[in-house]
């Protein structure tokens, strides 16, 4: 049988650790999307250079003929 300043301080302790490993979770969710997002805005700017040069192609064919 625990006395109740040992189970408090197992309750505090049991708790301090879910508290780490709340925040190291945050922490990793944080850094995965903001690398998803900084791979999303890479994705998309490649894919309007690439729009922006069909367009201008396009339009240097429509000036040629």
């Amino acid at each position: 049988m625990m006395t109740k300043a040992a189970f408090n301080s197992f309750a505090c302790s049991v708790m301090n650790e879910m508290d780490n490993k709340i925040v190291y979770i945050k922490r990793r969710i944080k850094s995965n999307l903001s690398f998803k997002l900084e791979k999303i805005k890479k994705l998309i700017y490649k894919r309007t250079l690439k729009i922006v040069a069909t367009v201008k192609t396009t339009q240097q064919h429509r000036e040629e003929q």
